[in-house]
């Protein structure tokens, strides 16, 4: 099922991650070594939550991320949050991780990030 998915859904974009592994004596975040998924989606457009006048920003973009087409892939969790992530020549705070995986199966198949 997922095989004829990815024949309608490109994932060419190219992303950086980096988690958070502490913190200097300036408080600034330490981050960790780059790593570099090659076979990505990311959606740029702006997320909005709330209605009228009470609309906030939840996300920049929004990035989508396969494990079968990326090898070493690492285990994204909540440690994840606050790290950054890199492309288009900038970096974005990530504030959402979501798992994705079926509900009868504990294979995870994906990862969803939101990054600001």
């Amino acid at each position: 099922m997922f095989d004829e998915i990815d024949d309608l859904i490109s994932y060419n974009d190219s992303v950086t991650l980096f988690r958070v592994t502490g913190k200097d004596d300036w408080q600034k975040p330490i981050y960790s070594e780059p790593v570099v998924i090659g076979h990505a989606r990311i959606d740029r457009g702006t997320v909005y939550s709330g209605t009228n006048n009470d609309r906030q920003i939840v996300a920049k973009a929004v990035i989508y991320i396969r494990c079968a087409g990326n090898s070493d892939m690492p285990l994204l969790d909540d440690s994840w949050l606050q790290g950054q992530a890199e492309f288009d020549n900038r970096k974005y705070t990530i504030t959402t991780v979501n798992v994705l995986k079926d509900t009868d199966t504990p294979e995870i198949w994906g990862y969803e990030l939101e990054v600001l």
